[in-house]
């Protein structure tokens, strides 16, 4: 493994590094990964894209008064920009046949924020981005009100696998007058070892699929 930790350190020095676009394969290698979207690699962004063309309504890339204050401040209004939280440098990118894609890190991690969860803001009933969006929802009255879609636009946080014995959860959250999508860990997590998150019931239920995970639930 300490060969490919080299081999990724190089990888990490380049201009246009991005997890998502290196793949660790079962051999101890890195590879490009095979073209998924329409045959061209998913497009890195650091923050979600919105749009008013493809999303009427609010912009809920902003923070609204239903999203609460900053985690940072107790202050109505802040104008914090703090999003030093992103792991990208030490994320890695793997391959298991059983499983397909898995994310994981180079790194012992302790219960933190991790990164952010980007894409293509979209409106609950667009089918244009399969099983892949997110629920973007408020803090007062838990109410989803848009999706953020990473089939196109995203980062590696896009490739983290459902789990039963999960280590991840995702959350709404305001940052300054911005809201986000936070990917945090719930607990300490090993050096290799995989994120995971709860997909939750609805995900299976609608795609009438089965959790392979692997754990006894």
């Amino acid at each position: 493994m300490s060969n490919l930790l080299q081999v990724a350190k190089k990888a990490y020095k380049k201009p246009d590094y991005h997890p998502q676009h290196y793949m660790r394969t079962l051999e101890g290698r890195l590879r490009k990964p095979i073209p998924g979207h329409n045959g061209h690699l998913q497009i890195h962004i650091n923050q979600s894209i919105f749009n008013p063309e493809h999303c009427t309504g609010l912009n809920w890339t902003v923070r609204w008064k239903m999203d609460g204050n900053c985690i940072y401040s107790t202050r109505a209004t802040h104008a914090c920009t703090k999003r030093d939280f992103l792991l990208e440098a030490w994320s890695n990118w793997s391959n298991i046949p059983s499983r397909g894609s898995e994310s994981g890190c180079w790194a012992n991690l302790r219960r933190d924020i991790l990164a952010e969860f980007v894409g293509e803001i979209r409106s609950t009933d667009y089918d244009g981005h399969a099983n892949y969006p997110c629920g973007i929802f408020t803090k007062v009255g838990m109410i989803v009100q848009r999706h953020c879609s990473p089939q196109k636009y995203s980062n590696w946080t896009r490739y983290i696998n459902r789990s039963c014995c999960f280590s991840i959860v995702f959350d709404s959250r305001a940052i300054g007058n911005s809201k986000v999508m936070t990917v945090e860990a719930i607990r300490d997590i090993s050096i290799f070892e995989e994120f995971t998150v709860d997909y939750g019931r609805q995900y299976w239920e609608d795609n009438d699929l089965e959790c392979k995970c692997g754990e006894t639930n």
